[in-house]
């Protein structure tokens, strides 16, 4: 069964791509068959990610869809994992990312401004689960937020999960450090799953296994 997985949040700089990347790679590891939607335009930093190096060549890549839910079923028809990144603003592609996930990852770095994104981000989500149940499609859009380039051992750490959890904000348990194999990763076209720094393969394992969990428990309560 296909799993679709979209990257979303209205604000730029929160992540998106290092997190579709490493999801990409790690389920490509496992033997799925992987395509990203890259409908970060104009640009489309995940293609040059997945193109800039050789570890990555087994995922295929859709650049700039003209109509992405038609980009999205024909994903489901030929891949095990379809993942979507997009911009980071509030736009109508976010709203369509969205409505055509199975679930949504809403990244957050280490700052306050992501913080106001992510609950932004989460307005919007609430509004498109209200236009799809006016039209009968009923049903949450299931979505985590995702912790990135966290320093734990800070205050502003402490803070920044404090309030997210104080607003019901479900968060992965899972959480991407900050550490600099990311930026290397995108440099070289590669990803931590096919590099030498255990630490944060270990991270972008852990973040694919409770992804597949969270769509697994989706997946049983519907049937």
């Amino acid at each position: 069964m296909s799993r679709v997985i979209s990257v979303v949040s209205s604000k730029g700089g929160a992540c998106k791509t290092t997190t579709a990347v490493c999801l990409a790679a790690e389920a490509a590891r496992r033997g799925q068959r992987v395509v990203v939607i890259d409908a970060d335009g104009p640009q489309h930093h995940a293609t040059e990610w997945l193109r800039g190096g050789v570890n990555l060549r087994a995922i295929d890549v859709v650049i700039g869809p003209s109509s992405l839910p038609a980009a999205v079923q024909s994903g489901i028809e030929r891949y095990d994992t379809v993942i979507i990144d997009i911009m980071g603003a509030d736009t109508a592609t976010l709203s369509l990312a969205v409505a055509n996930a199975d679930l949504v990852i809403i990244p957050a770095t280490n700052s306050p401004l992501d913080v106001d994104g992510v609950e932004r981000t989460v307005a919007r989500l609430r509004q498109v689960e209200a236009e799809l149940a006016a039209k009968g499609i009923a049903g949450p859009i299931v979505h985590r937020v995702l912790l990135s380039r966290t320093e734990p051992e800070t205050t502003l750490y402490r803070l920044i999960k404090t309030r997210l959890t104080e607003n019901a904000l479900p968060l992965f348990d899972a959480e991407i450090r900050r550490r600099v194999v990311y930026q290397e990763a995108a440099f070289v076209g590669s990803a931590p799953p096919y590099m030498a720094d255990a630490r944060a393969a270990a991270e972008c394992a852990a973040l694919y296994d409770e992804a597949v969990a969270v769509l697994t428990t989706v997946a049983a309560e519907v049937a």
